[in-house]
């Protein structure tokens, strides 16, 4: 039966155990000389499965659990890296470990790179898979590559909360709120004059700091267009929605800074 515990997300209806299929198949055929025999027809249809067959419930690997402090995942699988993996389950009862892609493939890694965080790509056990074949170690689990539907394919199959939350588009667009304090407003447009440039602020803030410059000039001056565009969305709101809507009252004792202030971010 299906046990969350044991990452087999429930199913809605019950489905009936193929003793043909591939990899049960390839189960049979694992022995102390290796993972598959050397000439098994199974591995090449075990790879078209992966690579084609439907995907039925999608779910957090054990490891990514006890990341998340959802299971006590020790007796069953020792957690280890940090990168998301996910367990997608097909029709035929069997599962596959999802790993997507983070570097494209011809990004190196860095000569100063930290040693342990290693660049884990997406195409390296795929190759590491055929190369084990071709010198007939044949001790790598069958890897392939697969184009994923993230909507159709883990999103609509999956009964995991967390995992549906990653996906989760507000209704009310990314300008929801609630609205903005007066004294916030003012705050920010102190920032945007040429005399209070937040990027001129910032950079004399950062001065101090003993890995200095923390920001390039390039972002500093993203700073600035971004200040632009929240001011600017401010106002349309304003203009659609009025000023009692969208600027909020200051709690009592609080006030808006004062433009002859010497520092704007206190």
């Amino acid at each position: 039966m299906y046990q969350e515990q044991l990452n087999l997300t429930s199913l809605d209806a019950p489905l009936q155990l193929q003793l043909d299929a591939s990899w049960i198949q390839f189960h049979l055929g694992i022995s102390r000389h290796g993972l598959y025999p050397r000439s098994s027809p199974v591995v090449r249809q075990l790879l078209q499965d992966m690579r084609r067959s439907p995907t039925i419930s999608a779910d957090y690997s054990q490891d990514e659990k006890a990341l998340l402090g959802a299971c006590d995942c020790t007796q069953i699988v020792k957690p280890s890296g940090v990168h998301l993996k996910l367990v997608l389950r097909f029709s035929d009862f069997g599962k596959a470990m999802f790993k997507p892609m983070r570097q494209q493939r011809h990004e190196e890694t860095p000569a100063d790179f930290f040693y342990f965080i290693d660049f884990q790509r997406h195409n390296a056990e795929i190759a590491a898979f055929h190369l084990d074949r071709i010198l007939d170690f044949r001790r790598v689990p069958p890897t392939v590559g697969r184009l994923v539907n993230v909507t159709k394919e883990i999103l609509e199959v999956t009964k995991n909360e967390i995992l549906q939350s990653v996906f989760f588009v507000s209704p009310g667009g990314v300008l929801a709120g609630a609205g903005i304090k007066k004294k916030t407003l003012s705050h920010l447009q102190l920032l945007a004059q040429g005399d209070y440039r937040l990027s001129d602020v910032m950079r004399e803030s950062l001065l101090e700091d003993e890995l200095s410059p923390v920001l390039t000039e390039p972002h500093l001056l993203a700073l600035d267009r971004r200040l632009q565009i929240i001011l600017q969305t401010v106002k349309g709101c304003v203009e659609a929605h009025g000023e009692q809507s969208v600027i909020a009252s200051d709690p009592a004792g609080e006030s808006a800074p004062d433009s002859g202030r010497a520092n704007p971010t206190s």
